[in-house]
């Protein structure tokens, strides 16, 4: 090894662990002597109120297909969570899952106060359980991997760089049948559509119903 590698390693892991180290929390010893405190999400140890749990119960539920009162109720009784019985959800728009929760408050005997909901997602997004982004909540993000494989899809590309038309125009020719089989010029656009994006980077949005056909989106 490199002379004096090893120290200039535990140095910088070292360096590491103070950077990411939390006021008050347990101590962690540092490698080259002395002790940092432990990294630690900062939602750790924060006393949640006792009114936001059915408000956090509520996208987990939605997103495991399982009923939300019965989930909410589960929270709170420190029990299991009932067994899905819904189309499970991977997203929501922010309005939706707002009158979701006026409808679970209600069904509780709770007063549907918005900065609840507000204060439930805050903390479900920075645990890293959802994920906002343009007024729709994404329940699972993982979801949102599933939206932007089909956009970076190195298949679409052949080997000088343009659109494989191979690959491309049984799949195009298949989704036309399915969803335009009227529509004389719909294989024609959907083949430009592409070509556009895979040689120009351009998308255009009447692309995106064939680039999501596998995505579970919601009508």
């Amino acid at each position: 090894s490199v002379e004096g590698g090893k120290a200039t390693l535990t140095a910088a892991a070292d360096r590491l662990r103070l950077i990411t180290a939390q006021p008050g929390a347990p101590s962690l010893p540092l490698l080259g002597g002395g002790e940092a405190a432990t990294p630690l999400p900062s939602s750790l140890g924060q006393v949640i109120p006792a009114n936001w749990l059915p408000a956090m119960a509520l996208p987990a539920a939605l997103r495991d297909g399982r009923d939300p009162a019965a989930a909410a109720r589960a929270l709170e009784a420190k029990e299991a969570p009932p067994s899905p019985a819904c189309e499970r959800r991977p997203y929501i728009p922010m309005a939706d899952l707002q009158s979701q929760w006026q409808a679970l408050a209600a069904s509780l005997g709770a007063a549907p106060d918005g900065q609840t909901l507000d204060s439930a997602v805050a903390l479900l997004e920075a645990q890293g359980e959802l994920f906002c982004s343009c007024g729709v909540v994404y329940l699972d993000p993982a979801f949102v991997t599933e939206l932007i494989k089909p956009l970076v899809d190195h298949r679409l590309t052949g080997e000088g760089g343009g659109l494989d038309n191979g690959f491309v125009e049984p799949q195009v020719r298949e989704h036309v049948r399915a969803t335009q089989a009227t529509d004389q010029q719909a294989a024609s656009n959907l083949l430009e559509w592409l070509r556009m994006l895979v040689e120009h980077g351009e998308l255009v949005e009447p692309l995106l119903p064939f680039l999501w056909r596998g995505v579970a989106l919601r009508q």
